[in-house]
């Protein structure tokens, strides 16, 4: 029931007024950081081939 009665309060504009937080706002923000920290690093990976792009009817290709 206390957790009940927290959430009535924090939906209270004068809650939000005195604290000057949002919680939901902050509880999001700590989630997708938690979730940026989880991934995995991603890298570029050159196999050395030479990549070929076609565009309208055209192949390009990359000049090193």
């Amino acid at each position: 029931m206390g957790l009940v009665l927290f959430s009535w309060l924090a939906a209270q504009s004068y809650f939000k007024e005195t604290s000057n937080t949002d919680i939901r706002r902050r509880l999001i923000e700590e989630r997708e950081s938690m979730f940026e920290e989880d991934l995995s690093p991603v890298g570029i990976f050159d196999d050395g081939r030479e990549e070929k792009i076609i565009e309208d009817g055209q192949v390009w290709s990359n000049v090193r």
